[in-house]
Parts: structure tokens; sequence; C-alpha cells
């Protein structure tokens, strides 16, 4: 109930398939994930794994700006 981080208490268990080319956002979402570069995978991992030398590799470039995430609240609605 005091973690400041709710995301891992409200999706325990929960499976979220998603595709950007957003490495900021895949870092504060993802557990796991696979890069393609050409339609081939480079990368199917943790997220950990997405080294500067992956990024290069699949020409994806870090993002600066730092945006909080939607998160549904407790209560169920969308802060």
């Amino acid at each position: 109930a005091l973690d400041p981080d709710p995301r891992p208490a409200l999706y325990a268990g929960v499976a979220l398939l998603m595709a950007t080319h957003d490495v900021e956002l895949a870092r504060e979402w993802a557990d796991d994930v696979l890069v393609l570069v050409d339609g081939r995978a480079v990368l199917a991992g943790p997220i950990d794994a997405l080294t500067p030398a992956v990024m290069v590799q699949a020409r994806l470039r870090r993002t600066w700006t730092r945006r909080r995430a939607s998160v549904p609240s407790v209560q169920g609605v969308v802060s």
C-alpha cells in the first residue's frame, strides 16, 4: 500500500503487448522486449539486454524527454 510505484501490485500477472519506438517508454513498462530490424529479431530478452550496441544496430535513439505514463490508480481512475 505504501509502494510509490503502484504498477507491480496493480498489474501482477497481466501481460501487455506494445509496439513502440520509444526506448524510455519501453524501459518504464517492459520486463522483456523483442527488437526487430527489417523484420528480423536482433534481441529477444530482458529489457536490461537493450544495450547501446543493440540500439545502434536497431537504429534506435534514446529519447531525452521524460514523461509520466498514465497509470490507473487503486480506485480505477486514470491519473
